[in-house]
């Protein structure tokens, strides 16, 4: 049974909020530290039965967002796929998992059938993406069992995403073991409409057009699909989404993307006002010279980005990708006496 250090050996790739390239030494220790998060996450989720209150996120082209609870798609017909696990020595045999064809949702989402690719992004950020073309003639699933029993944490999940490369060789060299995603939380059809929330007020991608634009260049920090070598990003500042008088100077900008670890308590992706209000922190919408727009395979249409300045106040973590929302964080009242 391959474990689940797989996802945030990647994710340690994913969010490395530098702009320079990285050493070994450095890689060493990336990984050393995604190692001992996921041993923590394991040991944090063993005894949980996640089922009574996972859901998944199917996000049609539109924007339309469709949450499905576990139980629900537990009930949908089911498909079996006996395969070996990808990285797996040959004597830990196949595994019979049992679960949904990924196909079956996407007929299901309107519009879903005439996008390029599907996305499968995990509660921890990892996110993989899989031709449309495959998802069709191929078994590929999301897995709810194996071998009879229920997924757990330690094999990725309450939903694993698992590609039949026993019966098809072909799939094993054209997607690597990255895209056997665990713990997955959203499948984004295609790649939906640019938008931000700020409170109450939605802005699209009409609006966010019209706004004073920067760049960057530097090596992205969002790593999965990404080149290795700086890279221009383009976007808006924070500071004039928010408007200039809307900060405290002490108070924090929070980032929140569709990843559900963005949204809990443990890692929140926490800006200064002095930082936003004084260096280009930005919400990037395209790249490159031609300005294209990101898509969900890198995490788009919407990215956190940032130079080195404000890097050396944040954590590996914070380049984020599928920004959905920005909240303004007061400083906490001081305690009384």
């Amino acid at each position: 049974m391959r474990g689940a250090s797989i996802a945030l050996v990647s994710i340690a790739w994913l969010t490395c909020a530098c702009d320079r390239p990285a050493d070994p030494a450095w890689i060493a220790a990336r990984l050393a530290e995604a190692h001992a998060r996921d041993t923590t996450e394991r040991a944090a989720h063993a005894a949980d039965d996640e089922r009574t209150s996972w859901t998944l996120e199917i996000v049609a082209p539109s924007g339309h967002r469709e949450s499905i609870p576990f139980q629900t798609l537990a009930d949908l017909p089911r498909t079996e796929v006996t395969t070996v696990e990808p990285d797996e020595a040959e004597s830990a045999g196949a595994v019979r998992f049992s679960g949904v064809r990924i196909a079956d949702l996407v007929h299901r989402t309107e519009g879903g059938d005439h996008a390029p690719d599907v996305t499968l992004l995990a509660s921890d950020g990892f996110r993989a993406t899989l031709q449309m073309e495959d998802v069709r003639l191929f078994p590929i699933l999301l897995a709810m069992d194996a071998n009879g029993s229920p997924l757990g944490r330690d094999h990725g999940g309450p939903l694993y995403s698992i590609l039949p490369i026993t019966q098809h060789p072909d799939l094993g060299q054209r997607y690597t073991s990255s895209s056997w995603v665990f713990y997955v939380t959203h499948l984004l059809i295609g790649t939906p409409p640019t938008s931000v929330r700020i409170g109450d007020r939605e802005i699209d991608a009409e609006e966010l057009a019209a706004m004073p634009t920067t760049s960057l260049s530097a090596v992205a920090g969002y790593r999965t699909g990404w080149p290795s070598e700086p890279v221009l990003l383009h976007g808006v500042r924070v500071r004039d989404l928010l408007g200039d008088s809307a900060l405290a100077p002490s108070d924090h900008v929070r980032v929140l993307s569709r990843a559900l670890v963005t949204r809990g308590t443990d890692r929140p992706t926490l800006i200064t006002a002095e930082d936003v209000l004084g260096q280009d922190v930005m919400l990037a919408l395209s790249y490159g010279e031609s300005h294209e727009p990101i898509p969900s395979r890198l995490g788009g249409p919407v990215v956190l980005a940032f130079p080195s300045a404000v890097a050396e106040h944040l954590t590996d973590h914070d380049w984020l990708t599928f920004v959905e929302e920005l909240a303004i964080v007061p400083a906490a009242a001081p305690s009384a006496p």
